[in-house]
This record gives structure tokens, C-alpha cells and sequence, in this order.
């Protein structure tokens, strides 16, 4: 008999995409590192502050920053700054949409295997946050209390998810944005990222808590998260 791998080793969309959100934490980690050694360095330079009020890399700068190689240093420094920065923003952006993404995909793979073919149809274009209080309320009769958690971080992701989404091209995003007080509240800290790939967790863990008393919950643990991520899950 033949055997294809693709019959053998699969991921689903949800286990996908959390493990997505968690490359981009630990990806955001290390560009998060190199932004902050980057802007010691600059800070500590004895020429930046003349530098940075001039245009960049005109000959103004050469005039005022008289050491060629302290010029180059801080040059060098900037560029590594920036690209980093980019990198950590893009990371922890996505940190928050593949977190989104892995939950929406998991409750629309129990919803498959629980409803009708016509119910499921209806199902899906519920908004996410009534997905994950409706199905648990009519299949267990149980669900999340909405204001406590972890459905209040649920829904602290969800805006972060949609700001960034559709997210206004004249808003800069800047070192501001990383920052504890998050001004714009797009979520761009590792706090933040670290929150909702959490979520992703404990979200999962409690709404198998309330299968665990339903007669579909052994069906539910064999949903394409697969068996050892929805172990890691359940067991965390």
C-alpha cells in the first residue's frame, strides 16, 4: 500500500498560525534587543545630539560631526537601529493578527464538526467574539463570562488585530509606538505580544473545559490543532 506523507503529516490552519504568532514573539524578541543596543549606542555618543539636528548624511553632518569614523559609527548605528525597528514592529504586528487568525480557525473547526451543514453556513459569518460565546453556550451550555478573563484580553486582541488592520497610512509608526504607553494603541509591545499569544492559550483551554463535560469532547481533542499542540494546550 502507498503511503503519502501529505496523509501523514498535516497542520491545521490554527495550529499553523499560533505557531506563526510564536515565531514572530520570539523573532520580535531579537530584533527588540538590537533596537535598544542600538540606541544605547547612539545616546551615548558625545557627537549625536549635533547630529541628529541636521539633515542626515549631507555635508552638513561631515561639518559638524568633525570625526569621520565617530560619523561612520553613528551612520552605521542608525541604519542598524532602523531595520531593526521595522523588523520588531512587523514581528509583533503579526504577533497579533496570526493570534487572531489561530483562534477564529479553531472555533470555526469545532463549529464544523458540531453543527449542521446549514447551521455552520449561518455560523460563519458571526463576528469572531460571538463565535467563541455562542457555540460554547449552545453545545455545553456553558460559555465565557465577558468581563473577566480571559475574554477580556480576547477582546483587547481583537482591537489591537483591528487597528492594525486598518491602520491609517499618515499614522507614523515610530519608537513612540513601542513604548509601554502604547500612545496609538496598536499593541507594539513585547507586554502586549506576550498577552496575546497567552490568549490564544487559555482561550482554547477553556473552551475545552467546557466540552470536557460533553459527549463531543473526546471528538474535540482530535480537531487539526493536532494531538501534541492541543495537549501542550490543555495541559499548560
Amino acid at each position: 500500500m502507498d503511503i503519502s506523507p501529505d496523509t501523514r503529516f498535516w497542520m491545521g490552519v490554527d495550529e499553523l498560525f499560533y505557531r506563526a504568532a510564536s515565531e514572530n514573539l520570539e523573532n520580535a524578541y531579537t530584533a527588540k534587543k538590537k533596537v535598544d543596543s542600538e540606541l544605547d549606542k547612539l545616546n551615548s555618543s558625545d557627537w549625536y545630539e549635533e547630529f541628529v539636528r541636521n539633515d542626515w548624511g549631507d555635508e552638513i553632518d561631515i561639518a559638524v560631526v568633525a570625526d569621520q569614523e565617530e560619523l561612520s559609527k553613528i551612520k552605521e548605528s542608525e541604519k542598524i537601529f532602523r531595520e531593526n525597528l521595522e523588523k520588531y514592529i512587523e514581528h509583533v504586528a503579526l504577533v497579533h493578527i496570526s493570534s487572531v487568525t489561530s483562534l477564529e480557525a479553531h472555533i470555526n473547526e469545532i463549529a464544523q464538526q458540531v453543527l449542521s451543514e446549514s447551521d455552520f453556513e449561518t455560523f460563519v459569518w458571526k463576528k469572531i467574539k460571538d463565535k467563541w460565546t455562542d457555540l460554547p453556550q449552545e453545545i455545553a451550555q456553558n460559555t465565557f463570562e465577558t468581563g473577566r478573563q480571559p475574554f477580556q484580553n480576547f477582546i483587547q486582541l481583537l482591537k489591537f488585530r483591528n487597528a492594525l488592520v486598518h491602520h491609517k497610512r499618515d499614522e507614523k509608526l515610530t519608537l513612540e509606538n513601542i513604548k509601554d504607553n502604547d500612545p496609538n494603541g496598536l499593541g507594539l509591545t513585547i507586554e502586549a505580544a506576550e498577552n496575546s499569544l497567552k490568549t490564544v492559550e487559555l482561550m482554547i483551554n477553556q473552551i475545552h473545559q467546557f466540552l470536557s463535560d460533553n459527549d463531543i469532547s473526546q471528538k474535540s481533542k482530535s480537531f487539526s490543532l493536532g494531538k501534541d499542540y492541543i495537549k501542550m494546550i490543555l495541559n499548560d
